[in-house]
């Protein structure tokens, strides 16, 4: 799978477990595949935050202030991460609801490593791609907004939203990443 995305000249890989993450960086270096950055994309428990940070350039789901007070402890510098939003207000869904942004990033702002650069959402699944694109227009509007209010500490620049099943439109409402995997294969 490595040397494939290596032959498409793919060069920035998200993984969402911790461990896979680990067996996979591992792998890559085995089979002298160096030319790959990787992102950590999945939800991030506090217990595996020790081994993920190491490995990633940008860790996409932090969501708890626990997983923020990880990072601080072990980072070695300033770290650049995403804020997951629970856009869809899914209880299935881990990140911060909508309601909470504010006083979340008021709490994470005490954590001079964690720098946010971004949002990253899931928005709930549909059949049609389509009927995503309120909740990305929704997570294209909350980063404008909370640029402005946290200029100066953080930026909202980054959007991490859309997957194989929604990536065309993610993209049109801004996304700056997607997290395609089985479009590729």
């Amino acid at each position: 799978e490595l040397g494939v995305l290596a032959e498409a000249g793919v060069t920035l890989v998200g993984e969402n477990r911790a461990q896979s993450l680990a067996e996979k960086v591992q792998a890559a270096q085995d089979a002298g595949l160096d030319g790959f950055t990787w992102d950590f994309i999945g939800h991030l428990q506090s217990r595996k935050t020790r081994l993920v940070l190491p490995l990633v350039s940008l860790i996409h789901s932090v969501g708890s202030l626990s997983v923020v007070g990880e990072i601080e402890k072990r980072a070695a510098q300033v770290t650049d991460v995403l804020l997951e939003v629970n856009i869809g207000g899914e209880a299935s869904k881990s990140g911060v609801a909508l309601t909470e942004v504010d006083r979340f990033l008021e709490a994470a702002a005490a954590y001079p490593k964690v720098r946010f650069t971004g949002l990253m959402c899931m928005p709930p699944l549909f059949d049609d791609a389509e009927d995503a694109r309120p909740f990305f227009s929704r997570t294209r509007e909350l980063a404008e907004r909370l640029s402005t209010t946290w200029s100066g500490t953080y930026t909202f620049e980054q959007l991490s939203m859309g997957t194989s099943a929604d990536y065309e439109v993610a993209v049109r409402e801004g996304a700056t990443i997607i997290r395609v995997g089985s479009v590729l294969f």
